[in-house]
């Protein structure tokens, strides 16, 4: 296999890779003393959730660049994007999680705007995009698309449980 496709196949599996510290370390598991979102599911939930999507991201991933009828310079400028929302995802899960002491008010409100940038991301820039070069890869981000403002919406619950 080529060095160039190595680095392709590892981005394309990066969701799973740059989250694997804040899972092994439980920095993202909530503690039962610490202000949680009215909605919030069982953390069980979370995990099977985000390894479903983190799945789903690698095999869109695949599709693109196994796809045919995409030149070099698209796939390469989609895996780039799917590379930076995973980069942005880690950067939540840095921010958000509990190192030990809980979880301060600025940490949530720091992932409120986080997610918020990933929701317009998605719906501004990758979903379009593989709208235009990859419908079934379209119809794998639909989850995604779906949980990550389930998750902006349980981020803002949140914040305002802070306020309250």
């Amino acid at each position: 296999m080529e060095k160039h496709n190595f680095v392709l196949y590892l981005i394309s599996f990066s969701n799973i890779i740059l989250s694997l510290p804040f899972t092994f370390l439980g920095l993202s598991t909530y503690q039962p003393n610490e202000i949680k979102a009215d909605w919030q599911p069982p953390g069980y939930v979370f995990g099977i959730v985000w390894s479903i999507l983190y799945l789903l991201f690698g095999i869109i991933n695949l599709n693109i660049i196994n796809n045919k009828n995409m030149n070099n310079v698209i796939k390469e400028n989609l895996i780039s994007d799917a590379f930076y929302e995973s980069v942005l995802q880690s950067t939540w899960l840095l921010v958000t999680s509990n190192y030990n002491n809980g979880r301060y008010f600025i940490q949530h409100l720091l992932g409120l705007f986080i997610l918020g940038y990933l929701v317009k991301v998605a719906y501004l820039y990758r979903k379009p995009d593989l709208a235009q070069y990859d419908i079934p890869s379209f119809y794998l981000y639909i989850p995604y698309t779906i949980w990550i403002v389930f998750a902006f919406i349980l981020n803002l619950q949140i914040v305002v449980n802070y306020i309250l």
